[in-house]
């Protein structure tokens, strides 16, 4: 399951980075199957705090506005989660020990994941918003959002 999941999400990084520069980094990630854990850890976020928003906490006075804070909370969730990720990946924690100043940063390499993840769980969220997750709720399912 993770292999798959792996091998779709990786898609979704690796395209926004120079290989050539990015390649002992992006390794590091794929090889530890650690995009497959981010796309999980995301939707799993996402799935989470919308069926709170839509069931939960429902009637919503003022659905939009909530909408919106709920969607930066799973962005800073997935933020959040995919930093512990890497985290445990101890091949990126051997080239943050060994780095010289030469090469790609792996901390702003890192960040720069982190800020994607929270970007996809952000889009993520209003997707499944809009879709699926409004028909649970009994009051705001009218709503456009």
């Amino acid at each position: 399951m993770m292999d798959f999941l792996n091998n779709i999400f990786v898609h979704l990084y690796e395209k926004l980075f120079n290989y050539d520069t990015y390649n002992n980094l992006l390794n590091c990630v794929f090889n530890n199957k650690d995009y497959g854990k981010m796309g999980f850890v995301i939707i799993i976020i996402s799935i989470i705090l919308l069926t709170v928003f839509y069931k939960f906490w429902d009637p919503i006075n003022n659905p939009k506005l909530k909408l919106a804070l709920t969607c930066l909370v799973i962005g800073l969730f997935s933020f959040l989660g995919t930093h512990s990720i890497f985290e445990m990946n101890n091949c990126l924690k051997d080239i943050i020990i060994n780095y010289s100043g030469v090469g790609p940063d792996p901390y702003d390499f890192m960040f720069q994941i982190d800020l994607l993840s929270a970007l996809y769980g952000v889009v993520i969220s209003f997707v499944l918003a809009i879709l699926p997750f409004r028909l649970i709720s009994t009051n705001n399912r009218y709503n456009p959002f």
